[in-house]
């Protein structure tokens, strides 16, 4: 009997065809069995351990569950993200945010005018995203070494403690108020609220715990806690102004996302490169910014995957949708908070969408193993925020919407089209007023 051993942290079934008309494993004379690298490894040792031992090995066809319950967490750590994120702009906008085009830098003579600010993407930005996504993949799939993957999960690593330390200071304060208004000085790292004395040695033991032990089966719960934090931290800085710029980034997105996984290995006749980069192909190291959760039910192992650009791409759109209800009062109208306004909607939209790309993948859409999310995602959102946004007849409020601003100010901002930096006017309450 032939012992196949995986360099993956997965099995997968093994088949093997001779002429057109053969049958997976029809012509195979030689049992053999694929085992997963952990198993494997943990063989080699047994018959290195063991030489004058022999070592048995039962072989067994497992049943695979249709659908694995890592599903429902990812969806569920997805959907928590999203809100997360869209909580913590509302949050910003009621305590003043200041609003910075991307088309240009803008100083203010206000020494703390930028402490705390987003970014607006624009039509060009969604176009570059497009571009430099396409090219940052490839250079990943042509490149792919060992090496380069250490030096993408320093980046990451360095990234992920950045927004570690953005998510736990709130809590800090919150906890010890009296940290709040006061400051210290760090070398490098400039001024920064004392509450960073605890938030920095705590977000850097997370990083370094990961980076040390990233191999270790319970890594993943280290890596998604880093991910959901630094998606958090993107939707909070970064905003779509419109649904102009939404009609322009996530239909680009959606032909990204299917090119690289559906049209590009049949154009090419080669390997998805989007799947062999988010699999790592041959390599041991994996590339991070992937949120995973491994299998629950599943007897083969792996990992249930989900990308970052499949949580903040559609979120970005959410996030809009939540502060155009609070503009126009929405929640406070008769149709309800869940199905009144275009955030609810959105977000259940992203619910669906995400439950369909699980049903694509049980189904083997397209012949491959990985499916292309934003396939699902963007006509299940930015759908259904257009057909709304048409049957109310707000379609043209929509795509001219100005984020932030009230509405005596719209005026202002119109005849100065020049104009870079708005400051964002306190939101209406959250809580429902009678």
């Amino acid at each position: 009997m032939v012992v196949v051993v995986n360099n993956q942290t997965e099995a997968f079934q093994m088949g093997c065809g001779i002429g057109e008309d053969a049958e997976p494993g029809e012509d195979v004379i030689v049992p053999a069995v694929m085992i997963d690298a952990n198993s494997g490894r943990m063989l080699v040792e047994l018959v290195e351990e063991e030489e004058e031992t022999d070592v048995y090995v039962a072989v067994y066809a497992p049943k695979i569950p249709l659908l694995d319950l890592s599903a429902v967490v990812l969806l569920l750590l997805a959907v928590c993200t999203i809100a997360a994120g869209t909580w913590w702009t509302v949050c910003d906008d009621q305590a003043g945010v200041t609003l910075l085009s991307m088309q240009g830098q803008v100083a203010s003579d206000e020494p703390d005018a930028n402490e705390n600010f987003a970014l607006l993407l624009t039509e060009w930005n969604a176009v570059m995203f497009v571009l430099v996504a396409s090219s940052v993949l490839l250079i990943l799939f042509l490149f792919m070494s060992e090496l380069f993957m250490i030096l993408l999960i320093l980046i990451f690593a360095l990234a992920a403690f950045q927004s570690l330390l953005y998510f736990t200071q709130p809590m800090i304060e919150s906890i010890f108020p009296s940290l709040r208004s006061e400051k210290v000085e760090y070398p490098l790292l400039g001024e920064n609220p004392r509450s960073s004395l605890i938030g920095i040695p705590l977000s850097l033991s997370v990083v370094v715990i990961w980076v040390v032990f990233r191999h270790s089966n319970w890594s993943w719960m280290l890596q998604d806690l880093m991910g959901v934090s630094l998606m958090v931290f993107i939707l909070r800085q970064f905003r779509l102004p419109n649904l102009r710029v939404a009609c322009v980034l996530l239909p680009l997105a959606f032909v990204y996302d299917v090119w690289w996984v559906f049209i590009q290995p049949r154009v090419f006749h080669d390997q998805s490169v989007m799947v062999s980069v988010a699999t790592g192909a041959s390599l041991k190291e994996e590339i991070p910014m992937l949120l995973k959760v491994p299998h629950i039910m599943n007897p083969m192992g792996g990992y249930a995957l989900l990308g970052y650009g499949d949580v903040i791409l559609p979120g970005l759109l959410v996030v809009l949708n939540m502060h155009v209800d609070l503009r126009l009062n929405y929640w406070e109208g008769k149709t309800g908070r869940v199905l009144g306004g275009y955030y609810y909607p959105s977000l259940m939209g992203y619910v669906v969408g995400l439950m369909l790309t699980y049903v694509a993948l049980i189904f083997n859409v397209g012949g491959q193993s990985g499916q292309p999310a934003l396939l699902y995602l963007v006509p299940c959102t930015l759908g259904t925020t257009v057909v709304l946004a048409l049957v109310r007849r707000e379609f043209f409020k929509l795509w001219g919407w100005k984020i932030g601003k009230n509405e005596e100010a719209d005026a202002d901002i119109e005849n100065d089209p020049n104009s870079m930096v708005e400051q964002v006017s306190p939101l209406v309450p959250l809580s429902r007023t009678d």
